[in-house]
């Protein structure tokens, strides 16, 4: 603040315009505040921060897609689908969320490998071996990209790779956080979506109507998928639904045999929140399925033990510690990371050291006092400096540009910084003052105005058509 006082991390202040600045790491989030309203339990207060009007929304949605893949929508209706493309699984506004399936096998079943956040004319994506990339590119982590408006997308390593996208201006803190559960060759895939986007939202996670029974376009899990295929992509159709213990001799038994651990401890304490299904449908036709998919291997029931335990911890029933009463589903984590059901995240970074506790999440983490950095658990004073995903060494200069800071790399990866000093502007006549929404600075913008087809002449019809 221009005052001169210093604020820590979660202080806040009143500014001139009656907003409420909280200090994060990376800087003051102002927002107005509605307070004219109170919320029933299982809804949250939510103030748009366009209208500065408070509203009464549901909590975060949450939506999966687990081996097979099989999908859960927001709504809790569960279906198998074997497209091999990419397809819209969620939007809100100005965002979408893809998830992008895999053919290992040249048959079904097929598996989710990558899971991509489209915003702002970019696509930040995290996939299987816990790779990170924007536009294509790997980069490392952790990766933040800030907008002037104060929104960021944020690649993280909370146990498994996340995608974290913070929409302060619309107040959606967080809009939606995707996770990618790595899984070998694939992921399990699960999406959390901001209150607000109930309704609006599309893909095949469904339309978060609170029906489950309309998630299907005509009843079909492949005509959903056909509707929400990315445009550019050529794909063979999905194939027909089948049961892969049809094929396998004794596979139905046997898989049930396997997949009875769901009617048993731990998972009994949630039966009466979170139906397991059964063989017809559910988390339990899910588990045998993904069982005969790998010819009665217990371990391949795994997955479906993990999406049902999470669901339930989603609906406040506390089943983060199933795997120590499963012992054929260990969790194996990279070299120097240990395994915990339920730790703190964000989890604490070279970027952000002692950051402010959010959510719990299960996964892979370095010991205390200790950072991931270039997949390697490291000390404080190995730290490197880092922004938009790329290392820096000491005493170079790294402009923050929606920040407006011109920052000096120093050693362990701090970094001291100053306020950004913008160039004068001199536009020519055929040029206008422009600002990109990444950068404080203006810019001179030539060919402003752009005809949609300029090559393509058209005559106007009496029926207001152009003709092509």
């Amino acid at each position: 603040k221009k005052t001169g006082k210093k604020y820590y991390e979660g202080e806040s202040f009143i500014n001139d315009k009656g907003e409420k600045c909280t200090c994060h790491w990376d800087g003051f989030v102002c927002q107005c505040e509605d307070s004219a309203i109170s919320c029933s339990d299982g809804s949250e207060k939510w103030t748009d921060q366009q209208t500065c009007t408070a509203e009464c929304i549901k909590s975060p949605g949450y939506c999966s897609s687990s081996g097979d893949p099989h999908y859960r929508s927001f709504d809790g209706k569960y279906y198998d689908f074997h497209g091999t493309c990419t397809y819209q699984a969620a939007s809100c506004d100005d965002f979408q969320v893809y998830f992008k399936n895999v053919d290992l096998y040249g048959r079904a079943p097929r598996y989710t490998k990558r899971v991509e956040l489209h915003y702002k004319g970019k696509v930040f994506s995290i996939e299987n071996g816990y790779v990170a990339k924007v536009d294509g590119v790997k980069v490392q982590l952790p990766y933040v990209k800030s907008y002037t408006s104060g929104d960021t997308v944020q690649i993280l390593s909370n146990g498994e790779l996340e995608i974290v996208l913070r929409q302060g201006s619309k107040g959606r803190l967080p809009a939606a956080r995707l996770r990618a559960n790595n899984a070998g060759r694939t992921i399990n895939a699960e999406l959390w979506l901001h209150g607000s986007c109930a309704d609006e939202t599309e893909g095949m996670c469904g339309n978060w109507n609170g029906n489950p029974g309309d998630d299907l376009p005509g009843g079909s899990a492949n005509t959903l998928g056909n509707v929400n295929q990315a445009y550019d992509e050529n794909c063979p159709a999905p194939p027909k639904p089948y049961h892969p213990c049809d094929d396998v001799p004794n596979g139905h038994e046997d898989a049930a045999a396997i997949c009875n651990t769901l009617k048993g401890s731990p998972f009994t304490s949630c039966h009466a929140t979170v139906n397991i299904g059964d063989k017809n449908g559910g988390i339990y036709k899910n588990c045998m399925t993904d069982v005969c998919n790998c010819f009665n291997d217990e371990s391949c029931a795994c997955t479906q033990y993990d999406s049902y335990a999470e669901t339930c911890v989603q609906n406040g029933v506390d089943l983060s510690n199933w795997r120590e009463s499963v012992e054929y589903c260990p969790y194996e984590c990279p070299e120097g990371q240990t395994y915990h059901a339920s730790a703190p995240i964000p989890s604490p970074s070279c970027l952000d050291r002692t950051p402010e506790e959010e959510s719990t999440a299960r996964g892979c983490f370095c010991a205390s006092g200790q950072f991931l950095q270039d997949g390697l658990c490291v000390d404080a004073s190995q730290c490197k400096c880092i922004h938009e995903g790329n290392f820096y060494n000491v005493g170079e200069v790294i402009e923050k540009a929606a920040e407006c800071q011109s920052c000096t790399c120093q050693e362990a990866g701090t970094m001291n910084c100053e306020e950004l000093a913008c160039p004068s502007l001199n536009c020519a006549e055929n040029e206008v003052e422009a600002q990109k929404d990444d950068s404080c600075c203006g810019y001179c913008a030539e060919n402003w105005v752009k005809a949609v087809n300029p090559d393509i002449k058209g005559e106007q019809r009496t029926d207001n058509s152009i003709d092509m």
